[in-house]
């Protein structure tokens, strides 16, 4: 995976499950959809999920930093 594509996907990965995780969007947004049984399992999904893009982000910058 290219440099650049990795930095962005860990990015907005980190971004997308930072937003999730701080503010009620993903509880929102699976109540409009009829899927609020899921809520309570989204702990499970968004905190190892950002960890792992948070991750993925640092090794991005390691390896810029490194190139």
């Amino acid at each position: 995976m290219a440099e650049k594509s990795l930095l962005y996907t860990g990015l907005c990965g980190t971004a997308f499950t930072g937003i999730c995780c701080v503010t009620p969007a993903a509880v929102i947004g699976l109540s409009t959809l009829g899927l609020s049984a899921w809520i309570g399992w989204l702990d499970y999904i968004l905190l190892p999920s950002f960890a792992g893009f948070a991750m993925l982000t640092a090794y991005a910058f390691w390896r810029r930093r490194k190139a």
